[in-house]
């Protein structure tokens, strides 16, 4: 697949996996492109081998590549679609270290079931999008991707960290993505 054709078709997973990407540069102290593109290997590996059909191994990184894998991978999983999900994490809070209680998914379904209708009664009716493809997910609708189009979309990802490397230095990457998304801290 070429860069533009993914460019047009997948953007908004793109952008899933590098707002990721920019909220493990919150969390790590000095992340720099370098680790970035580790733990962009390190993702790409993984699913390759889970497309081949064999147990993806966990990838030994370093602190910082750990961080943006981390990061990435719950995102690359929503993007495959709900048979994906079982590996997501179902603790309550960041930090606790407990899985949900049947009250607190049933509450968390009903908030994504409400935002989810919200979303489709404020939908624009020239929408030329086939609803019929999307999926809703823990986080709201998505638009499953096969193995083929995430290890692509991971792959351009790394592909512009080597470039924007090359133009900006340690962090270049992170300094162009972040004109382009906002993070969290970018609202606090």
């Amino acid at each position: 697949m070429d860069d533009e054709t993914l460019l047009d078709q997948y953007a908004d997973v793109l952008e899933n996996l590098e707002t990721a990407i920019v909220e493990a540069d919150d969390q790590v102290d000095a992340l720099s492109d370098g680790q970035v593109e580790l733990a962009l290997d390190a993702l790409i590996r993984y699913y390759q081998a889970e497309e081949r059909g064999y147990e993806p191994r966990s990838p030994r990184l370093g602190e910082g590549a750990q961080a943006v894998f981390d990061a990435v991978q719950p995102i690359a999983e929503l993007q495959l679609g709900p048979d994906e999900l079982e590996d997501v994490d179902t603790t309550a809070d960041e930090g606790e270290d407990r899985e949900l209680t049947p009250e607190e998914v049933s509450e968390l379904i009903s908030q994504v079931v409400k935002e989810a209708l919200e979303f489709a009664d404020n939908e624009d009716d020239n929408d030329d999008t086939d609803s019929d493809e999307w999926e809703m997910t823990p986080t709201g609708f998505i638009k499953p991707v096969s193995h083929d189009v995430l290890i692509a979309c991971l792959k351009r990802i790394r592909k512009s960290v080597r470039y924007w490397s090359k133009q900006g230095g340690r962090r270049g990457y992170l300094a162009y993505v972040r004109n382009f998304l906002a993070s969290p801290d970018d609202f606090e």
